[in-house]
């Protein structure tokens, strides 16, 4: 298996991910080639976050499904929808639950999401975390 074909199978869990669901802004831009995935991808987002700000939590499909037909993206949730949900889920998430209910965001979801479209709090820690390890390495003065 590819590397890049590992990094859409990792499934990203626990507090110790670096890039948290805060750090992601809510309108993710063109990440994953068509509108109506970047609007699945926008939805699950959503979850994510109101499950917790700096833990990628596992969500059901019924979760999706529900909001995305809510969520003021579209009226009502048919059949066509719900199998652009699906397809999303095949390519973008992973199921480690024995029942197959669960899902999680893999690292390849999250890197084109930060990638496309990181909060304001994300560039200001990154920003401080380079001025740091620049510090680091200068020389002492003397």
């Amino acid at each position: 298996m590819k590397a890049t074909e590992l990094s859409k199978r990792i499934a990203v869990n626990g507090q110790d991910y670096p890039i948290k669901p805060r750090h992601i802004s809510r309108n993710i831009g063109d990440a994953f080639r068509k509108r109506i995935y970047e609007q699945v991808a926008e939805v699950i987002l959503l979850i994510c976050k109101k499950k917790s700000l700096d833990i990628w939590k596992p969500f059901a499909l019924d979760e999706v499904y529900c909001l995305y037909s809510r969520g003021g993206i579209l009226c009502s949730l048919d059949e066509r929808q719900k199998r652009i949900i699906d397809e999303f889920a095949t390519e973008w998430l992973i199921s480690d639950d024995p029942g197959g209910l669960l899902y999680r965001v893999t690292d390849e979801f999250v890197q084109r999401c930060i990638g496309s479209s990181p909060s304001e709090e994300f560039l200001c820690e990154l920003e401080n975390n380079e001025s740091v390890a620049a510090a680091d390495a200068s020389p002492p003065l003397m």
